[in-house]
């Protein structure tokens, strides 16, 4: 595998290299979506201003449009342009690798099940916690975007066809576990890797900025310990499929849970699991079945007279 031009340079030159490439992308596929509003959805050229700011919405479609556009410009577009400038096989390295094995694949079901009473309770925690008073003005303006991104969330994934789901399923599942894994996990981690010269602390910085580029302040804490979870998996396993597989996992539950029970059931089991009396006990139990299952995934890239 021959390394290029972006595979040798100093690790910060790289992050700089991929935060410019990032913008631009960001910026050109914006473009696009202003276009697709125009020729696609009928936007006057003179309305485009609003269709970032909320204007349009009522306007589901044209939103998921531009949220689809925005996903691909943002992660994979990137991710794929600067692993070609690394690598004569990109894939390979950003950490695609075909072994995949229906042992380890068990094992990855289980993580992700038992990782969700953790993930809710943190979340809970998270929603409960405070800025100091004399930032009461960027908390109340953090809320009113949480509110509006939940809102915005709720009509997303309000669908009663199958079409409609399968396009939920490509916009919240699909796109943000192969572009958010390639970018951070496949680019991002093993830069910090190479520059701190420890797997852990790699993983861990890589969550930090996994969590925070979401923009979403009271759901910091949940997405940053997935970050973690989703970095060890590509750590354990040296594959990038892995925590790409456990991340649309985890993304689709809530999308088909949804579909199915229009929220209900979706809203009340984390309710009873988050907030309940015995909220703590199920993230207890879900921390220890989540190390009893890490191990034994582990394991299961080991020969088996070596496990």
């Amino acid at each position: 595998m021959e390394d290029r031009f972006y595979a040798r340079l100093r690790p910060y030159l790289q992050i700089i290299f991929l935060a410019l490439v990032a913008i631009v992308c960001f910026f050109v596929f914006n473009f696009l979506a202003i276009l697709g509003a125009m020729l696609i959805y009928d936007v006057p050229l003179a309305d485009l201003t609003g269709l970032f700011d909320g204007q349009y919405a009522d306007n589901i479609p044209l939103l998921k449009f531009v949220q689809i556009l925005n996903s691909i410009g943002l992660f994979i577009v990137p991710a794929i342009f600067l692993a070609l400038l690394a690598s004569s096989k990109p894939f390979r390295w950003l950490g695609f690798n075909h072994r995949l094995s229906w042992r380890s694949l068990t094992w990855l079901l289980f993580i992700i099940v038992a990782a969700q009473p953790i993930v809710a309770w943190t979340g809970v925690v998270n929603q409960n916690l405070h800025l100091p008073d004399f930032l009461h003005g960027l908390e109340s303006w953090m809320e009113r975007m949480e509110d509006n991104a939940m809102e915005l969330t709720e009509s997303f994934l309000e669908v009663s066809t199958l079409s409609g789901l399968l396009v939920n399923l490509l916009m919240v599942a699909v796109i943000p576990a192969f572009g958010e894994e390639m970018f951070f996990r496949g680019m991002i981690q093993p830069i910090f890797t190479r520059w701190f010269k420890n797997v852990h602390v790699a993983v861990i910085v890589t969550a930090f900025f996994f969590s925070a580029l979401h923009m979403q302040f009271y759901g910091f804490l949940p997405r940053f310990i997935l970050g973690i979870l989703f970095g060890y998996l590509f750590v354990w396993s040296k594959n990038l499929w892995f925590p790409i597989l456990a991340h649309l996992l985890h993304n689709t539950i809530p999308v088909v849970a949804y579909f199915f029970y229009t929220g209900d059931l979706t809203e009340s089991t984390v309710d009873s699991i988050a907030t309940g009396s015995w909220a703590w006990t199920y993230a207890l139990l879900s921390v220890f079945l989540l190390v009893w299952f890490s191990r034994n995934f582990t394991n299961s890239f080991k020969p088996k007279s070596d496990v």
